[in-house]
């Protein structure tokens, strides 16, 4: 019970206390209300965030005894990661040239099957670039938390 307690305490001091800025470049995008609204609905219907969440923590796990963090740790960084703005940052760098009208019957096929490409719910993250983005934004996260519990 106080282990339980003294975590929630740690992840919540660290969620108030971490302040750390992503490693992504700008997305240059034409001010598209519309556009935008439906790259929202995109990250919602497609469960994007819940992907990026399962990413993570297969991440975590792969590289656990390069990484050597402590439980703690890696719980923390997960409940820390900026997950919203990554997805939105990808969503927007990917679709930003694709018609309104594609995005939309994307967002009807995602709603159509649930949101769910297959039982884990996830989402493609094939780019290459993308992955390394995230991969190197993970990392930074591991590099502050491993700081900041010394």
């Amino acid at each position: 019970m106080i282990k339980s307690i003294t975590v929630l305490i740690l992840l919540t001091l660290g969620h108030l206390t971490f302040g750390q800025e992503l490693i992504l470049p700008p997305v240059s995008m034409e001010k598209d209300d519309v556009k935008i609204a439906l790259m929202n609905k995109f990250i919602e219907v497609s469960n994007y965030e819940k992907s990026l969440k399962k990413y993570v923590s297969e991440y975590l796990w792969l590289h656990s005894e390069e990484l050597k963090l402590t439980d703690v740790q890696e719980e923390q960084i997960k409940k820390i990661f900026d997950y919203k703005t990554i997805a939105q940052y990808f969503t927007y760098s990917s679709l930003k040239r694709v018609e309104n009208d594609k995005i939309s019957k994307l967002n009807d096929f995602y709603t159509a099957i649930d949101g769910s490409l297959d039982k884990e719910h996830s989402i493609f993250i094939s780019n290459y670039y993308y992955c390394k983005l995230l991969n190197d934004n993970i990392l930074m996260y591991v590099k502050h938390t491993k700081k900041k519990n010394k």
